[in-house]
């Protein structure tokens, strides 16, 4: 995959290492507080919109490690 091709969609915090891979990085990023502000379903189109979801087959990947059982039960 193309660095430009990935999106990091609700993203709470970067840590320092990450934040400064992510700054070398020209991927997307959607941060929670945008999502909440935005809204998830606005939000979710802009990002389906930046992978080019309507033109191309594309992975979701889901970090289940980070959510907690109670608010994400399966």
């Amino acid at each position: 995959m193309r660095e430009p091709d990935v999106t990091l969609y609700g993203i709470e915090r970067l840590d320092p290492p990450e934040q400064e891979s992510s700054a070398n990085r020209r991927c997307g990023t959607f941060l929670a507080a945008d999502i909440q502000i935005e809204g998830s379903g606005r939000a979710s189109h802009d990002a389906l919109t930046q992978v080019h979801a309507e033109a191309r087959e594309f992975v979701l990947h889901l970090d289940i490690d980070v959510i907690a059982v109670e608010e994400f039960p399966a």
